[in-house]
Order: structure tokens, then C-alpha cells, then sequence
């Protein structure tokens, strides 16, 4: 007799630059990356949402039995957004301080004074799991 095991979806929670895309990218496994989606989709916030689920729906339709969301997932309401019926949702926390965030950007080469003042506004808007 086989067991239908329910499929597993991993998001990522963290500041940026905290190191979830280096740790998403060794587990071997989907990733949807929600950032870069953002980047290229004109549509609406909710419109983007709705198809990224659809995306996880379809990974796990496929055989696929844990996916990544790599994605900041910084306050309850974000996480809670991610959680289905017909999937488990677990977390991947990521603690990294401001401060840290901020000399990881730095260390990468980030100079935009926009960029760095939006990790500090995210830092504030945190809510540990």
C-alpha cells in the first residue's frame, strides 16, 4: 500500500541579504523566487500572489513533494498568506540584525541609498517567528 505523503512548502522568512538564497539554492530542490518575480510581473500585488500559488500548485502536481518559496515573509499576515490546505507549510527563519543586513548588502556591492534605507524599513516591520 502506498502513502500519499502531502507536499511540503518551505518559505523562507528573513531580512534581505540575510543568506536565504545561498541556502535555497544547496537544498537541491524548486525554488520560486518572489522577489524575482515581482521584478518581472507588471501586474497588481494580489494578481502576482494568485499566480505564484498557482506555481506551487503546479510543482506539487508535478511530483514534486517540497518546494521553496524564497521569499522575505517578514510579518504574520505575509506567512499566514502562504499557508493552504493542501499543502504543509513550514519555515525557514533566517536571524540576521539590521546591522548585519545592511553590511551584507554592502559587501555585495549595494550603494543605493534606497536600497539600504529599505532594509532598515523591512528591519523595523520584522516579526520573528
Amino acid at each position: 500500500m502506498t502513502t500519499i505523503k502531502t507536499p511540503i512548502l518551505i518559505c523562507t522568512v528573513g531580512l534581505p541579504y540575510s543568506g536565504k538564497k545561498i541556502w535555497a539554492k544547496k537544498q537541491g530542490l524548486p525554488i520560486i523566487d518572489l522577489e524575482a518575480i515581482h521584478e518581472k510581473q507588471a501586474k497588481k500585488e494580489a494578481e502576482t500572489l494568485k499566480y505564484i500559488k498557482q506555481m506551487i500548485q503546479s510543482l506539487f502536481a508535478s511530483g514534486n513533494q517540497v518546494v521553496i518559496l524564497l521569499a522575505e515573509n517578514l510579518t504574520r499576515k505575509e506567512r499566514v498568506f502562504w499557508q493552504d490546505s493542501t499543502w504543509n507549510t513550514q519555515y525557514r527563519e533566517f536571524k540576521t540584525t539590521e546591522l548585519e543586513a545592511l553590511r551584507a548588502a554592502q559587501a555585495e556591492g549595494v550603494t543605493s541609498k534606497a536600497i539600504l534605507d529599505q532594509i532598515k524599513t523591512k528591519a523595523k516591520a520584522y516579526e520573528p517567528l
